[in-house]
């Protein structure tokens, strides 16, 4: 399948070092720091496997620049063996730029997604973010979205609590300050996403539901989909999908 309209397409992955920040934190306060950092490592392996299965087409790969938007310095981590693969850019400014009184403590999440979308929907004809909390999200998942661009505006890929875990636009869709004053971590995230957008009309492409794995009322639904992907496509399961689920049966007691 050939892109029409689209020449060069950024997927930025919101994501933390590990060793260098927490994460999973409230997942750790019920299964501990050590297992919620086992799974992140798990959970940032499936994503290099996603990476890995957009390889099959020249003309997706020829234009796609595969992103992590890491929360701390970029200069600092961009050798670490966790980003090996793909540029790595900060979700904040280096020192010195912050200005509004701002520090990178107090920096929101809306503050972040908008420094780190601002520079790429320059610099890229279209622009799609994700977190690495749903495992289940396939090359497929991320192919359909990058087709939704090359037809049309937006695209969203809700999160059953309420989130997003991935939204993209075409240049000039979210700029400016779009991102920030948005309820995040509610029930009305996604909804307030796109209504933000429809501001100017758009109204985004819906890719199918998925969830999040932040808290253990979570592990039995993302246990249920990650089972969906064994023995279906090739491409849609692979080594991390195993290890993740191995992650998950241990903790099933706490779902």
């Amino acid at each position: 399948m050939k892109l029409q309209t689209l020449d060069r397409i950024a997927v930025a992955v919101f994501v933390k070092t590990p060793g260098l920040s927490l994460s999973k934190t409230r997942l750790a306060k019920t299964v501990g720091h050590d297992s919620a950092e086992e799974l992140y490592g798990l959970l940032l392996a499936r994503m290099n496997e996603v990476r890995e299965g957009l390889r099959g087409s020249e003309r997706f790969e020829a234009g796609l620049s595969w992103i992590w938007a890491v929360a701390e310095d970029a200069l600092v981590v961009r050798d670490s063996r966790y980003w090996k693969e793909g540029r790595v850019v900060s979700q904040v400014p280096g020192q010195g730029q912050w200005g509004d009184g701002k520090t990178q403590a107090t920096w929101s999440l809306g503050d972040r997604i908008q420094w780190v979308w601002n520079q790429l929907d320059a610099e890229y004809d279209a622009v799609i973010i994700l977190g690495a909390d749903s495992p289940a999200l396939t090359p497929t998942d991320l192919r359909d979205a990058i087709v939704a661009l090359d037809t049309g505006s937006a695209v969203i890929g809700r999160a059953r609590d309420g989130g997003f875990y991935l939204f993209g636009a075409r240049r000039g869709v979210m700029g400016g300050r779009d991102w920030l004053g948005l309820p995040y971590s509610s029930a009305e995230t996604a909804d307030a996403v796109v209504e933000r957008a429809a501001r100017i009309g758009v109204i985004p492409h819906e890719l199918r539901a998925l969830s999040d794995l932040d808290e253990c009322q979570d592990v039995p639904r993302v246990r249920e989909e990650l089972l969906a992907l064994v023995g279906t496509e090739r491409e849609l399961g692979g080594a991390a999908v195993g290890d993740i689920l191995e992650w998950l049966d241990r903790q099933r007691s706490l779902g």
